[in-house]
């Protein structure tokens, strides 16, 4: 965590030092250039250092849930995971366009919110929202996965009786 302020102050001041320098001496100075390199050198060095607690903090994530509520570590859950998914995204791991759509529950509906449940770390009342919904229209199960994480959920959903596709 020190490592993460410390970041921020660098970064916060190599901010306010291209200000400084712009205002003083304007654009096309190469001292300006200059500290838009280390701005952008500090600004890069935040974000290694925010994804690399971000992971540590994902390793260590079942020691410190412990005690907590069910809403705080499910929220937390979900944070790490949408971290994840744009760094992912960013790094050109992953398609951008597989989604999981639910398009009917079936005649086991209580089997189809419990996969729900367990699959997407929710809570009974937003499982049960997302089955209600299917049972409507076609509804969105999960947006941004991988290939594999997408087949693994419709293969679950399919084992609960619902019927479900991969998008």
């Amino acid at each position: 965590m020190n490592r993460l302020l410390a970041m921020v102050a660098f970064s916060a001041l190599a901010t306010l030092l291209f200000v400084a320098s712009f205002l003083l001496n304007g654009i096309e100075s190469p001292l300006t250039w200059a500290t838009i390199a280390a701005w952008a050198v500090a600004d890069t060095a935040l974000v290694a250092t925010m994804v690399g607690q971000t992971r540590t903090n994902r390793r260590l994530a079942p020691q410190a849930a412990k005690g907590r509520p069910p809403g705080e570590r499910r929220a937390a859950g979900e944070l790490s995971e949408m971290i994840d998914l744009v760094m992912a995204q960013r790094s050109g791991d992953i398609a951008t366009g597989t989604t999981v759509v639910l398009v009917a529950t079936g005649p086991n509906k209580i089997a189809v919110i419990k996969a729900l449940r367990e699959a997407l770390q929710t809570g009974l009342e937003e499982a049960k929202q997302l089955a209600d919904t299917a049972d409507r229209s076609p509804a969105v199960v999960a947006a941004g996965l991988g290939r594999a994480e997408a087949e693994r959920l419709l293969r679950e959903l399919h084992a609960a009786g619902a019927t479900a596709e991969i998008q």
